[in-house]
């Protein structure tokens, strides 16, 4: 198969971090090997990751999980760009938003970092902010006047949970929608 995508979803690999906010991006990821029925997870020592390969319509390539923790994040990229020869704009990176209402989201290309350790270890590795990104919403209503260092770690709350998991089809239909901007500039590079 050519792997012409790869999605990264970012957060730490420890079970104990699994239902913590800072694992949004990962717990996408995994929901999004669910529901596209990807291939089997794998453990990829070359690339420091977890992945399974995914065809989706008209899209293919690799679904991603580091198993290095949230700030070595741009390690896994990296590793990632390389044995696949993926350019840094065919990569789309999944990740917590402590800025963004829990069961919000945005999509963004070539932006910074805003404080995001993961992110900017990823835009150090690749020398580049070019690449994707879908900043999931973790911001619980009570947490308003906190710092998202005191939330970001500590299990989710079961509605907290719901409303995070709830969020996943809209993303995923939005994910669509930026896979044929991705492929519409494949084509025109053939």
């Amino acid at each position: 198969m050519n792997k012409k995508l790869i999605l990264i979803g970012l957060g730490n690999p420890l079970e104990e971090y699994k239902n913590t906010p800072h694992n949004a991006g990962r717990n996408f990821i995994d929901w999004l090997a669910s529901s596209w029925q990807a291939e089997k997870w794998q453990k990829d020592k070359k690339t420091l990751t977890q992945i399974c390969f995914f065809k989706k319509e008209s899209f293919e390539g690799v679904l991603a999980k580091p198993l290095v923790f949230m700030n070595d994040s741009g390690k896994s990229a990296k590793l990632l760009k390389q044995f696949y020869k993926i350019p840094v704009s065919h990569f789309l990176v999944f990740h917590d938003d402590g800025d963004i209402d829990l069961g919000k989201f945005k999509i963004s290309y070539n932006r910074g970092s805003a404080g995001h350790k993961g992110v900017e270890s990823i835009i150090k590795n690749f020398n580049s902010k070019k690449f994707f990104r879908c900043r999931i919403g973790i911001r619980p209503p009570s947490s308003k006047k906190q710092k998202t260092e005191k939330f970001v770690l500590k299990n989710l709350k079961p509605e907290e949970k719901t409303a995070l998991y709830q969020s996943f089809p809209a993303i995923e239909k939005e994910l669509k929608q930026t896979l044929k901007i991705i492929s519409q500039e494949l084509k025109n590079q053939d």
